[in-house]
């Protein structure tokens, strides 16, 4: 039941994303509606570019805890040195052959994220080729839970005995501890 935008539709680009009545709009009505305060955001081509310009607004990084980009459809920043706003921490996951999705272009984007956010928040995720035994579904969901939870699910551990905690707010500004829930596959 969102609202249709002025323009009449809602540009998927990632430098349309925030525009009022955009796609990050959107996506904060849904994360009220389920009474999300901060979330992580998956995304893959437009919709990690839409991820990436959300954790960089002024208006809706707050709503962004961490964010997971495969292929992110980000050509460039709306305006000078955006991506050195983001605060919250972020995987690129990225094959290099990809044709419809070029690593050059992305590259000094890649960059400024690392330069901005660190090595502790800060991960890539790359393969040369899709072919790549590390460019499989079971590798890359390997690495979004290491990114996520900081444990590395195989080979060692095939199951997590103690679910990952860690501290956080409560809506009424209490001390909480969350806990993640972890499937794995294949």
């Amino acid at each position: 039941d969102s609202p249709a935008p002025s323009k009449g539709k809602i540009g998927t680009r990632s430098e349309q994303a925030c525009e009022s009545g955009g796609a990050a709009d959107v996506v904060e009505s849904l994360l009220r509606a389920f009474e999300v305060r901060r979330a992580t955001l998956l995304g893959y081509d437009w919709g990690a570019g839409i991820a990436l310009a959300m954790a960089c607004s002024a208006k809706h990084k707050r709503l962004v805890e961490k964010v997971v980009c495969m292929h992110p459809a980000f050509a460039k920043e709306r305006v000078a040195n955006e991506l050195s706003t983001v605060q919250a921490a972020c995987l690129i996951m990225w094959a290099e052959d990809d044709s419809f999705h070029s690593w050059p272009k992305f590259k000094p984007l890649a960059a400024k994220l690392r330069k901005r956010l660190g090595d502790a928040r800060y991960a890539e995720y790359r393969t040369r080729r899709e072919s790549d035994g590390a460019w499989t579904k079971a590798a890359r969901s390997r690495e979004v839970v290491r990114f996520l939870t900081g444990l590395d699910p195989q080979p060692e551990a095939q199951m997590v005995l103690v679910r990952p905690e860690r501290a956080a707010v409560a809506a009424d500004g209490s001390a909480i501890t969350t806990t993640d829930g972890i499937v794995f596959r294949e």
